[in-house]
């Protein structure tokens, strides 16, 4: 089985404050908070919320013009928000200040995030006419320092996440011992999640799916005359996009001919562990015109093709990609070390995230912030699988 830089603004938020001789702290004026009616639903109290509503606040970088309402999340009283009844740790809440736990602070500024980039976008029905799809993914791999082209490091002992305007690059390669160990982890959890399992059943486990396949990406740079088939809203991201055509290795079978570009990026370091994370939302789109052209294009590049042995593990709501990619320039594998790249990924079901964040959005009973703490704690299960940083 088988992309960084220190900006100014970064250097100057680490002296934020200067101290006197006498040990004091010159404490700079603060600007004057801003006055909100109500407090945002995911700030409100226990008391405030009643039925446990929760709410997205503004997320990090550009949100969408039009934001409308706040989305929520309604749980039953005397189960953990996914159903089954209250654990210990639950029941610990009514020692807390507010006698409710507080929202994970990451797991919040994903969740606003992916909120106002994928449920909440203004141009929607656009999009759909269209028929672009949004694809929510997280990369494994290295953040990287764009100045030394090293690991990003930053002075925590926890993963932390980033600004989304950061100036940092991703390797979304890693070594090939990470990707063996991770291969192992979820070989063993396919294994352990079989439903003939005892120990699965008496644990509840949902079953872990796996599935092999093996294709060719030929991917060909977008030219400008085409971008005017894309919704006017993406026109702006045309110019990183790619057409991919990929094909069955076996039969030589067009899998897929789509159009693909990164629309934002969030991206989490992770100290503790050889592998960063970089979470994506990008949009794909069928192509159904003459690519002729582009193809022919493309042979005075020199660009190469992706031959992708992949191994998929499939739960309800995601799904891990395992992928060990090989260059091909003419026809021809390239098996040096620039050669060949060792790729794992996990997806998020966007249809699973729209439904729930408009239920979230209208008040009603959802998943919505479970989902994206689903994919934080998938990454982190697979961090620590793949182990310490090397050296």
């Amino acid at each position: 089985m088988g992309d960084v830089m220190n900006s100014p603004r970064d250097n100057a938020a680490r002296k934020t404050s200067k101290s006197q001789p006498n040990g004091d702290v010159v404490a700079k004026s603060k600007p004057r908070p801003k006055y909100y009616p109500t407090p945002p639903i995911w700030a409100q109290s226990a008391r405030t919320q009643r039925a446990g509503l929760t709410t997205l606040a503004r997320p990090a970088g550009n949100a969408q013009a039009q934001l409308g309402p706040s989305p929520s999340i309604k749980q039953e009283p005397q189960t953990n928000g996914n159903g089954h009844p209250a654990s210990s740790a639950d029941k610990f809440t009514k020692y807390i200040l507010g006698g409710s736990k507080p929202q994970q602070q990451i797991t919040k500024n994903v969740a606003d995030w992916i909120f106002y980039n994928v449920v909440n976008r203004d141009d929607a029905g656009d999009l759909m006419r269209y028929g672009v799809e949004l694809e929510i993914e997280a990369k494994l791999g290295e953040v990287i320092d764009v100045n030394t082209n090293l690991r990003y490091e930053l002075p925590t002992a926890t993963e932390c996440l980033l600004r989304e305007k950061v100036r940092v690059g991703f390797k979304s390669s890693m070594e090939p011992i990470h990707h063996r160990r991770l291969n192992d982890y979820l070989n063993e959890q396919v294994k352990f999640t079989h439903p003939m399992n005892p120990a699965a059943q008496k644990e509840n486990r949902v079953e872990l799916k796996h599935s092999h396949s093996k294709q060719v990406d030929k991917s060909y740079d977008l030219p400008p005359t085409t971008y005017n088939i894309l919704p006017p809203s993406l026109v702006h991201y045309a110019r990183h996009a790619k057409l991919r055509i990929t094909y069955d290795k076996a039969t030589n079978a067009v899998v897929a001919t789509i159009i693909k570009g990164r629309i934002a990026d969030l991206h989490i370091c992770n100290p503790q562990s050889a592998l960063d994370c970089r979470i994506s939302i990008s949009f794909e789109m069928k192509y159904e015109g003459d690519i002729s052209q582009i193809v022919a294009a493309k042979a005075n590049t020199g660009q190469p093709d992706r031959d992708k042995d992949r191994h998929s593990y499939a739960l309800p709501h995601y799904q891990v990609d395992q992928t060990v990619a090989t260059k091909v320039i003419n026809g021809q594998p390239v098996h040096d070390i620039e050669g060949g790249s060792f790729e794992v990924e996990i997806e998020l079901l966007t249809a699973a995230i729209k439904e729930n964040g408009t239920r979230a959005k209208e008040g009603q009973p959802n998943i919505y912030v479970e989902l994206v703490e689903g994919l934080l704690d998938n990454y982190r299960l697979l961090a620590r699988a793949a182990g310490a940083p090397m050296g």
